[in-house]
């Protein structure tokens, strides 16, 4: 089952899922904004909610800073 994640979560469905849920996510993170909102490493092949954040400039220099460390 793994192997079949990793070969899923290498593809082009797996990047347009996972764009798809940011796109979801996109109104409720920009609402929380001001808030703190932890977000978790992922495990392999599950949506890296931070990475996005970042990718689409969501928390400043907080996330990129937590990314970098």
């Amino acid at each position: 089952m793994l192997a079949r994640r990793r070969e899923w979560w290498a593809g082009a469905e797996a990047r347009l899922a996972a764009d798809k849920l940011g796109e979801q996510l996109l109104p409720l993170l920009r609402q929380l904004e001001p808030l703190t909102l932890g977000l978790y490493w992922p495990l392999e092949g599950e949506f890296n909610a931070a990475a996005w954040a970042s990718t689409h400039k969501l928390g400043g220099d907080a996330i990129g800073a937590a990314l970098r460390a």
